[in-house]
């Protein structure tokens, strides 16, 4: 659709995609919960495909909302976009030190030696603050 009365309307192809969940055996009848749509403007892209763009899509996004709760993403105060790139970097430094930790430690998840991390890095915190309220 157009943005100003002045411009002609434009129109674009669209292909969706209904997708149903598995329905759990007790149910009857699918409900609206179990369904999903997807929508792509690439009318070519076969049913399977727009899923495998759909799921790595899913990756990233749980990637960034885990960045955001657990590794400090965004949280620095800034006015500057060399920041917020700093900031996008320095969170994919952190998850990539996570994953090798995880790795190396043959820990259950991520979020175990996270839990970890953070448990030392607040006694390092600590220990670092009593040096400089000693003056060392």
């Amino acid at each position: 659709m157009s943005s100003s009365p002045d411009e002609a309307d434009q129109w674009i192809k669209v292909r969706l995609l209904f997708v149903r969940g598995i329905a759990q055996p007790e149910k009857a009848q699918p409900g609206k919960h179990d369904w999903a749509v997807f929508l792509t403007t690439d009318t070519n892209l076969e049913s399977h495909r727009i899923l495998e763009l759909y799921a790595m899509r899913w990756a990233i996004e749980v990637y960034f909302k885990e960045a955001k709760q657990y590794l400090g993403f965004l949280k620095e105060q800034s006015n500057h976009y060399a920041a917020y790139i700093a900031s996008i970097h320095l969170t994919a430094i952190r998850f990539c030190m996570l994953v090798i930790a995880k790795s190396r430690h043959q820990a259950s998840g991520i979020a175990d030696v996270r839990q970890q991390l953070t448990a030392n890095a607040t006694s390092i915190d600590y220990a670092a603050r009593l040096w400089q309220v000693f003056g060392l």
